[in-house]
């Protein structure tokens, strides 16, 4: 019997320094345009437009402050995206990810 992951965002605020989930960050590209994903939290500045965060989780329940987007039978990184915390919103990222998790054959299959 293969596991399932729950995936979700979760604020980065709301991450802490050792979660008990997997998490990736997103690190945006130099020109804000798209994000690729690291697992080693950012050190983020006041200044610094804030990272979305997604987890995965085989666990029944993701954190409290979570959304979750989807499952899959796999634990492995989203994929690099053309869009970017500066010039989409959480929930388009949401929806971009539920296709991927959806679609993707490497998230499907055990």
């Amino acid at each position: 019997m293969s596991e399932n992951y729950q995936y979700f965002t979760v604020p980065f605020e709301s991450v802490p320094t050792t979660p008990a989930y997997t998490a990736w960050f997103a690190i945006p590209s130099a020109d804000r345009s798209s994000v690729t994903w690291t697992a080693d939290r950012p050190d983020l500045r006041s200044d610094m437009i804030p990272t979305w965060v997604v987890g995965a989780t085989d666990d029944d329940a993701p954190p409290a402050q979570a959304t979750v987007i989807g499952d899959s039978t796999k634990c492995i990184p989203p994929p690099p995206l053309s869009i970017s915390p500066s010039t989409a919103s959480v929930t388009v990222l949401q929806q971009v990810l539920a296709v991927w998790l959806e679609k993707a054959p490497d998230a499907r299959s055990a």
